[in-house]
């Protein structure tokens, strides 16, 4: 990032087409800055022009006039209090007249002329009677240093002309993609621009008036109009340069805005580079002049003593206009604060927010904090490490099932929300799908910081306007959006001396292993954050995941493990605990009770809480859960409950949750019959059962509903175990479980022996799956009687969909899959699937997309073909397979227009269409006549455009989810595969871009390019954070090690550099070779590097030494590419002929020579077997060959010139050759 200490000139732009003419100008583009002004909402753009640092700054989209602009220029003096000279460069309109013939595409550049100012805000005076209008503000002058440069140009332009002309064909030249709006409307001979140098009128608003521009041109000489100076100039004495794209009339002219700005911008690259540095050093800051009053000549006291009119009215119109700037900053707080209210309302982000997951929400409202006088020494140590500036940003609570985590981490957050130090807070917690995954992880936190950090608010807010779909993207974009930026932002300059603490319980709860990886990496990033302090409590269990984490971050965290505090603290704090809980107990129900029924005062005793005690150590859990037991008023008397937890025969040589539990769950049974009471177990694994495999909580009378049961009988079964599930009063509200470790009770198979009310979790997901089925055929065409097929989604209001879609159906809609991955056999379900998909597929579709889970479409079905992979009949693949390209290629459709399911996307769809087929009886009889279309689905998944130049590389992420390309255009873009979305572009390089590769775990990629230079790029925040430089000509290939430690690049200069990536530093460089480097491979376990060269050969080196050890030879022409096999056993190579050759390491023998594509091979690489390999070729087609048969297995005709196939082509081959095994 760069320093905004070092910008001395700033240059100010009112429209999007001057900041595009004015970046194009640069000679060198700089990285964005450290950090700005707090309240600094300004775009911009840094570089270097000549030898002078230019920060560009533009007004906000839509935004036109004075006020806009001295806005504008405020905000860069407090983000770069060192600049010294401004411009102000864009756009006007011309004012011809017999005395200037001022022409479109001509630059008229602000100069004073016969004692009139360089200004003239036309707007800003008063009608005397019978005189002429007479000006009221004084409006400063260009610093001395440009009006001296504009001298010595203007001299230089009239003895030698200029070459600003020349200079728009470079840059467009350059950037073809500006051609079509920059370029000039209508070439001729003489194109050169010509310069008028003169007045420039300004005010707020548009001059389209004729007659009033003919006067002012008349009479003042004015040469152009514009809306935005006047306001700059007595806060940012700046330069005004206009280039003239129409003639101040009602014509307005946006064909020449382009080209008029490109000239105002060539007409200021040019003056900069006739001003010495050292004479903008000279200068004073803008900024200190501000400061120092010294920003309006003439309003000293003697104006306000003074007889002469103008003066005195100059002096009042400067306490006017410091009046308006007062008003104007009141406006802008009034709009921070409802900046803040819009986040907080912001509709796109409370659909992404995981309900009850905050510390207050409803859901943890009765959920238990820590009692005063228990945890004391834990808590405080929390409480220094927190406030501590030199302690480690992350603190782990590690503890087993039932310890008090969380309301260890429920206290915390309390205590820190009193403080004001809570950033945000999240608990996981399985079978809650929202908390029970990382999906809603970060939306969720954003909420929270809006809410309790009103300084981040704002960013928070500009980050979901300037990309809407943040909340759909990848866990690390979301939390570089959502959360490290706009901390970020408030950093830069804040006075804010507290910690934000940032609180995440139960990582073990989170439902994808790698996710919890992921988290707690990014997580260890808020270490590196200054001056604000960003620190993270995480808890969790032992688990593997979660340590393997830890061990990723080695020396970043401190932890503390739950279950080996000394018992004797454990044991003070479960005795106060209990003591306060039983004492509760004993006053609420000696209340509700006769005298004589009462509770002894000292019941129960110290000698019964002494053996709860024992039996609790260290186990929370079972202290609450004894509690809830003994003052459930249903199940008895408190000390009747208390003799049966007691008792040494319930308890015996049982496990800590085996007491916990079993005394509660035996109420169920309590003096029933045999036959009775394996009826109501029975009853109990079929509603309890289903409560604790369930992906997310239902109510009772939804869960009632879903498995065809009485309500009733749901309620009754659940009246008796409030101790163990949070059961509102409400039927209508979810059930919860109080702890997991009552699910993992249930489920242990180790238990079974001796829990008579243990669950096969297989079969109750099986029998979830069966229910989800049978509510799932309530479905139908057009459920929500919308009729007309083109209404969008988002015009069919909220509770006619929830009452067509019921909470059971959705769920069922969303999670019957999910139950059949979990289930026993899923093959048992086999028919009743394909019968649902026949009959109800376009049904669950639009019902899906009804209740705007479209988007799940994909992952559902790809999860029932690797289900039904092996076990499920042929019809079922077919169907699923193209049912799955249906929702790939219509996903957009779907999800806006649900009811075009049965009509437009049908329609269109290929003849041999499974769906099609299925429902051809669906389509619109009022669609006459139907287009002609193709009898399959193409081979293309996805197209993605968006270069404006030839494509060099391609390569895809290791998790597939990622496709870089390099081009021409001199970008890479990120792609997410799943929708051909480009979420980056990557801009830095000064040539085209050769070769893109992406490390083993996708947060880096490596680009090198003709401008000598390799970069690694974060694909989390799109900056360059290592620039590699070292080679003395054009870099043509890249590539990670496998560990992603090492880059190798290779070159035209006839050596390959092997780079450290941490620190970007060459470590060594392979040298001795008369003939430049083509292409480069790693093995994957980083030993081996294959390097393929312009001299007809390939040589495999060892990392480690440095050494070549083979050499091989064959080929007739130049190595295009080269790659190692999965097991370092093979190399494959293709030469500029149409050959591919597969060559031995170990002999440096070639054992197989492939033969068949009609163009040059471009590429080849490897899947994991190494059994086959593809290649791509100008012949425009991607070819799989069996290595053992020497014989072309699969052709794909792409229709397009492949330039790269990527390193890790596991997509390609998972998507086209699955019948050939895992790839």
């Amino acid at each position: 990032m760069s320093n905004p200490r070092n910008y001395n000139v700033g240059w100010i732009c009112a429209i999007s087409p001057e900041y595009v003419a004015a970046q194009a100008f640069l000679d060198e583009r700089h990285d964005g800055p450290e950090y700005v002004s707090a309240h600094d909402g300004n775009h911009y753009t840094l570089g270097k022009v000549g030898k002078h640092n230019v920060v560009i700054a533009v007004l906000p989209d839509g935004e036109y006039g004075i006020s806009s602009a001295a806005g504008v220029a405020k905000d860069m003096l407090h983000s770069f209090p060192n600049v010294k000279i401004g411009l102000m460069v864009g756009i006007g309109g011309g004012a011809p007249s017999r005395k200037h013939d001022i022409r479109l595409g001509d630059i008229v550049v602000g100069t004073s002329r016969d004692g009139r100012g360089a200004l003239f805000q036309y707007d800003f005076g008063k009608a005397v009677q019978g005189q002429d209008f007479q000006e009221t503000a004084l409006l400063n002058q260009p610093p001395a240093v440009l009006r001296t440069a504009v001298s010595g140009l203007k001299a230089q332009y009239e003895a030698e002309g200029h070459r600003l002309g020349e200079f728009i064909d470079e840059v467009l030249e350059m950037k073809p993609r500006l051609r079509k709006k920059y370029k000039r409307p209508d070439p001729k001979d003489d194109d050169n621009p010509a310069i008028h140098y003169g007045p420039i009128a300004s005010a707020n608003t548009l001059m389209k008036d004729a007659i009033a521009r003919d006067t002012y041109a008349a009479t003042r000489d004015i040469l152009c109009f514009e809306m935005e100076a006047a306001g700059l100039v007595n806060h940012f004495p700046c330069l005004v340069i206009r280039g003239v794209c129409d003639y101040s009339d009602t014509h307005k002219n946006k064909k020449w805005q382009g080209y008029a700005a490109m000239a105002a911008a060539a007409y200021a690259k040019d003056l900069l580079y006739q001003i010495p540095p050292n004479k903008v050093e000279a200068e004073e800051r803008i900024g200190k002049l501000l400061d120092s009053g010294q920003t309006w000549p003439g309003f000293r006291s003697s104006a306000y003593e003074s007889s002469d009119i103008s003066l005195v009215a100059a002096a009042v119109s400067h306490v006017g206009e410091v009046v308006t700037n007062i008003q104007s900053t009141t406006t802008n707080l009034s709009n921070r604060v409802h900046d803040v209210h819009a986040v907080l309302l912001d509709a796109r982000l409370e659909r992404e927010i995981a309900a009850g997951a905050s510390f207050d929400s409803r859901a943890e409202e009765h959920n238990p904090r820590c009692l005063q006088d228990t945890r004391v020494e834990l808590l405080q140590d929390i409480s220094l490490w927190a406030n501590d500036p030199g302690s480690e940003a992350i603190f782990w609570l590690n503890g087993m099932a039932g310890t008090g985590k969380s309301t260890v981490s429920r206290t915390l957050a309390q205590s820190l929300a009193s403080q004001n130090q809570l950033g945000a807070s999240f608990f996981f917690k399985r079978g809650e799908a929202d908390r029970g995954s990382m999906s809603k992880l970060f939306p969720t936190m954003a909420a929270d910081l809006t809410r309790r950090q009103p300084a981040i608010a704002h960013h928070i807010k500009s980050a979901i306007d300037s990309d809407p779909t943040i909340l759909g993207k990848t866990m690390r974009e979301q939390f570089d959006k959502l959360i490290w930026d706009p901390i970020l932002m408030i950093s830069r300059g804040s006075q804010i001396t507290e910690p934000i603490i940032i609180i995440v319980d139960a990582l073990d709860e989170c439902d994808r292993e790698d996710d919890v990886r992921l988290m707690i990496r990014l997580f260890s990033r808020a270490g590196t954050l200054q001056p604000v302090q960003l620190k993270i409590f995480l808890t969790s269990r032992p688990d593997m995941p979660v340590r393997l984490g830890f061990k990723d971050i080695d020396g970043k965290f401190r932890a503390t493990i739950l279950h080996e505090i000394p018992e004797a603290v454990v044991e003070r704090d479960i005795r106060v605990f209990l003591e306060h809980e039983l004492a509760r107990i004993r006053n609420d129900y000696n209340s509700l009770v006769e005298k004589d029924q009462q509770l002894a005062a000292d019941w129960p005793g110290s000698s019964d809480v002494n053996t709860l005690v024992r039996m609790a150590i260290p186990l929370f859990i079972f202290a609450a859960t004894a509690c809830r037991f003994l003052a459930d008023e249903r199940l008895g008397t408190p000390k009747k409950q208390l003799e049966q937890l007691l008792d040494p025969g319930s308890a015996g040589n049982v496990s800590q949750l085996t007491a916990t539990y079993l005394p509660v769950l035996n109420k169920q049974i309590a003096g029933l019959s045999a036959n009775q009471s394996m009826e109501k177990i029975q009853e109990f694994r079929n509603i309890v059962g289903s409560v604790i495999i369930l992906a997310s909580p239902l109510s009772a009378s939804c869960l009632a509903r879903i498995l065809d049961v009485s309500e009733d009988i749901v309620e009754g079964r659940l009246r008796l175990l409030h101790s163990v599930l949070s059961v509102p009063l409400s039927a209508e509200e979810p059930v919860r479980l109080f702890h997991l470790s009552f699910r993992d009770f249930l489920l242990d198979p180790d238990l079974r022996a001796q829990n008579i009310f243990w669950i096969e979790g297989k079969d109750a997901h099986q029998m979830m799956a069966a229910h989800c089925l049978r509510v799932l055929e309530h479905l139908r065409q057009d459920i929500c009687g919308i009729k007309a097929p083109g209404t969008p989604r988002s015009a069919v209001d909220k509770h006619r969909i929830r009452t067509a879609i019921p909470q059971e159906v959705q769920y069922a809609c969303l999670y019957w899959v999910y139950h059949l991955q979990n289930g026993l056999a899923p093959a048992r379900h086999c028919d009743q699937v394909i019968s649902f998909m026949e009959r109800h597929f376009l049904h669950w579709i639009e019902s899906l997309s009804l209740i705007g889970r479209s988007g799940e479409s994909v992952n559902l079905i790809e999860a029932l073909q690797l289900l039904y992979k092996d076990e499920g009949p042929k019809l079922l693949s077919e169907f699923l397979n193209d049912a799955l390209r249906f929702v790939q290629s219509y996903g957009p459709a779907i999800d806006n227009t649900p009811l075009q399911v049965y009509s437009s996307l049908l329609v269109f769809s290929p003849r041999g269409s499974k769906v099609r087929n299925t429902f051809m009886s669906k389509i619109p009889r009022w669609i006459s006549l139907r287009p002609n279309v193709n009898d399959d689905w193409s081979q293309c998944l996805q197209t993605l455009e968006g270069h404006i130049g030839y494509v060099t590389s391609v390569t895809f992420s290791h998790d597939s989810a990622l496709v870089a390309s390099g081009s021409y255009d001199k970008t890479i873009r990120i792609w997410r595969t799943a929708t051909g979305e480009c979420v980056k572009t990557l801009e830095g390089h000064g040539y085209w871009v050769t070769s893109v590769a992406f490390s083993h775990d996708s947060a880096l990629v490596a680009s090198s390019s003709y401008d000598k230079m390799i970069r690694v790029w974060s694909i989390a925040t799109g900056k360059c954070i290592k620039t590699l430089e070292g080679h003395d000509e054009s870099v043509t290939s890249v590539a990670f090690s496998h560990d992603s430690a090492l880059v190798a690049s290779g070159s035209y200069d006839k050596t390959i550099r092997i780079w450290r990536t941490a620190v970007g530093k060459s470590i060594e460089t392979l040298e001795g070779h008369n003939k430049s480097v083509t292409s480069i491979a790693f093995s994957h376990d980083s030993a081996l590097m294959a390097l393929g060269w312009w001299d007809k050969t390939i040589r495999v080196w060892r990392t480690d030494t440095s050494e070549c050890v083979q050499t091989l030879k064959g080929h007739k022409s130049a190595t295009k590419s080269v790659a190692i096999s999965h097991d370092s056993t093979l190399v494959a190579s293709a030469s500029d002929g149409n050959m591919i050759r597969v060559w031995s390491i170990d002999t440096g023998k070639c054992v197989q020579t492939l033969e068949g594509h009609g163009g040059e091979v471009t590429s080849v690489a490897f899947p994991q077997d190494s059994a086959l390999v593809a290649s791509s070729s100008y012949d425009r087609t991607i070819r799989v060959w069996s290595i053992a048969m020497g014989e072309c297995v699969e052709t794909l005709d792409v229709g397009f010139v492949p330039s790269r196939i990527s390193a890790d082509p596991s997509m390609l081959f998972r998507q086209i050759f699955s019948h050939w095994g895992d790839c």
